[in-house]
């Protein structure tokens, strides 16, 4: 690779860690964010702050899921940006939001205010999410997009561990705030990075009089000129002619999102399954309420856990990176959504026997099958589902279905754990089963096929 696409990839990558770090940094400061440890009796403390902000476990949940209010509404709207405007402008208005979000939420001195803050966050991760696959599958050498396409999920998990480990350390009063704080730091690296680096060459091609300079930023990024940059420019057309859509772009007529779900149908229904399997299988369970979970039976070790759960994924991520390009896409989805079904069912063994060390285990089974293919695997699927021209809109309907999961999770589990105890996680067991028989049925694999190939009988 060459030192320009690895500073693009990096970049590109800062803002998925974003939205990692914001899924985690409520995860270990909730005492101390709550005021738990002072009976919901702040004081006034540093620039005339509170400690903490008094709330019961209904308001606090109702703040952690608002972030998946404002990410639903960045994703329906981030892919028509990045169509519209280009991919890198999509990401730097994402950035802003990143940064104002972090600021806001770390000055917080209600509930309200921190929700405020939260959702702006939201929003530019919602925004992010939709583009920055789309953004690295365009920038990706052909023969590697599987693994640059898992750079989307890694960076997610990096951001998570980032902020579950400054949880560990900074989760006392009122030192929570700089957890808080931490997103907007990574904001403001990438608004800075991003003004280095340049628009995706194939959204470039795309556009009237864009040739000339895709061709250098795709010189650029190959560290060739001549012939094999052209031969690769030239396969984005013969993609385009492929699937019929050329003359649309020609004419600016681009498909509409009901264009896309009327023509694309089949592809639609395999999104939202992997979406399913991305979300309503129960991983964010685990990650936004794990300390939570694991502190009544080990009260000492549950944050160091929780970091050590997110080591597993991290592992796990990188070895999936490894074998996205030969093993395939289905084949992973398959082995996580099975591993995820017996993790599940053992971590409800393990919370209702009060087991702490097979709680541990299958806390981290779940997140390392999770990690396997059901976590990277649907961000980089969607791009390979549907064409070129149509794709802004297939990824902003999946973040959107991602997003909504997301707060049906993040808000309903505390309740569903206070009526069902450890046996709420039979429930996701029996999800990622559901999941596991649909992508059997309905995804296909993906792996050096184009979108027609895939669709026709």
């Amino acid at each position: 690779m060459t030192s320009a696409l690895v500073t693009l990839i990096f970049t590109l990558g800062l803002g998925p860690a974003q939205f990692g770090w914001h899924i985690g940094e409520l995860n270990s400061p909730q005492g101390a964010i709550t005021c738990a440890s002072r009976a919901y009796d702040p004081v006034t403390s540093v620039l005339g702050l509170p400690s903490c902000i008094a709330m019961d476990d209904v308001m606090y949940g109702g703040v952690v899921s608002v972030f998946s209010v404002g990410g639903l509404l960045g994703s329906m709207v981030g892919g028509r940006i990045g169509e519209r405007k280009g991919r890198r402008w999509a990401c730097l208005l994402a950035g802003v939001p990143f940064v104002v979000g972090s600021l806001v939420m770390a000055g917080a001195g209600d509930v309200v205010t921190l929700a405020a803050g939260r959702f702006v966050c939201g929003l530019a991760s919602g925004c992010a999410m939709v583009v920055v696959p789309i953004y690295l599958g365009e920038i990706a050498p052909p023969e590697s997009r599987g693994t640059i396409g898992t750079v989307t999920q890694l960076s997610v998990v990096l951001g998570i561990l980032a902020s579950m480990v400054a949880g560990v350390y900074l989760s006392y009063e009122p030192a929570w705030r700089l957890i808080l704080l931490g997103g907007g730091i990574l904001g403001v690296l990438q608004l800075v990075l991003l003004l280095r680096v340049g628009e995706s060459p194939r959204w470039l091609a795309a556009q009237p009089d864009g040739f000339l300079e895709a061709k250098r930023l795709l010189s650029e990024l190959r560290g060739r000129t001549g012939v094999g940059v052209e031969a690769e420019m030239r396969s984005w057309r013969e993609d385009e002619e492929e699937e019929g859509l050329l003359g649309e772009r020609e004419r600016d007529s681009a498909p509409t999102f009901l264009d896309t779900i009327r023509h694309h149908r089949r592809a639609i229904v395999a999104t939202v399954i992997v979406m399913f399997a991305n979300q309503l299988t129960g991983v964010n369970a685990v990650i936004f309420y794990g300390t939570g979970i694991l502190k009544r039976l080990l009260p000492d070790l549950s944050a160091w856990i929780s970091v050590l759960i997110q080591v597993v994924n991290l592992g796990v991520t990188l070895v999936s990176a490894r074998l996205i390009d030969s093993t395939g896409r289905r084949r992973l989805l398959v082995w996580s959504l099975t591993g995820m079904v017996v993790a599940h069912a053992g971590l409800a063994i393990g919370l209702n026997g009060d087991l702490p060390g097979l709680s541990a285990v299958a806390a981290a089974g779940v997140i390392a099958a999770f990690g396997l293919g059901a976590g990277p695997i649907p961000f980089l699927l969607i791009g390979e589902l549907v064409p070129g021209a149509a794709v802004g809109h297939a990824q902003s309907l999946g973040l959107s279905v991602n997003w909504l999961l997301t707060f049906v999770v993040g808000f309903f589990f505390p309740v569903l754990q206070r009526s069902f105890g450890g046996s709420a996680f039979y429930i996701f067991s029996g999800v990622c089963f559901a999941c596991l028989i649909a992508v059997l049925s309905k995804v296909p694999e993906t792996r050096n096929k184009t979108p027609l190939q895939l669709w026709t009988p």
